[in-house]
């Protein structure tokens, strides 16, 4: 009974937080809370709801489709994707939505990075791809100043140590 009421505790504690992050529109801290409270009671269906529905709203305010088919990127390379650059009044909320998976028996570690024409402005580091089944990768850009204050026209992706392939690549608005 101790055992249950802890479990349901820590569940909705985590629960807050995500509902936290989906009100705040920080979806990709919703969607790490959500799936944490899929691991604390994977029987319950709300944090699979949630995380569909964060998705699906992604998918929906997509501004810019980058990767439409799947493209293998060479372990320790780069590719290069541009795009026109984003008017500066929707940068306030940007992701970068991508689909990938590793297809080695390594985890390579990605990096994406971004800039204008010839010069970098910035970049992030992707977490580790583990898996060699699809996953989906939300990344918060517009957290970076230099991602919102600059006009930037291209979003490369390196992998290093492994091979990845990414089968859909896209920067969404996040309201």
């Amino acid at each position: 009974m101790e055992r249950v009421r802890n479990q349901m505790d820590a569940y909705n504690k985590v629960i807050n937080k995500a509902d936290l992050a989906y009100q705040d529109k920080v979806f990709d801290q919703a969607i790490d809370a959500y799936e944490e409270a899929k691991l604390i009671r994977p029987e319950e269906v709300y944090p699979v709801e949630m995380i569909r529905k964060i998705r699906q709203y992604m998918e929906d305010h997509a501004m810019v489709d980058l990767v439409s088919t799947p493209l293998i990127i060479k372990a320790d390379s780069e590719q290069k994707f541009t795009f026109k650059a984003i008017e500066m009044r929707l940068r306030k909320n940007n992701y970068i939505i991508i689909k990938a998976r590793k297809t080695g028996e390594t985890e390579p570690k990605v990096y994406l990075n971004y800039g204008i024409d010839g010069q970098k402005s910035g970049g992030i580091v992707l977490r580790s791809i583990k898996s060699q089944e699809t996953g989906d990768y939300m990344v918060r850009v517009s957290i970076q100043d230099r991602w919102y204050r600059l006009d930037n026209n291209w979003i490369s992706v390196y992998s290093e140590g492994g091979e990845v392939e990414v089968s859909r690549m896209q920067i969404s608005q996040g309201d």
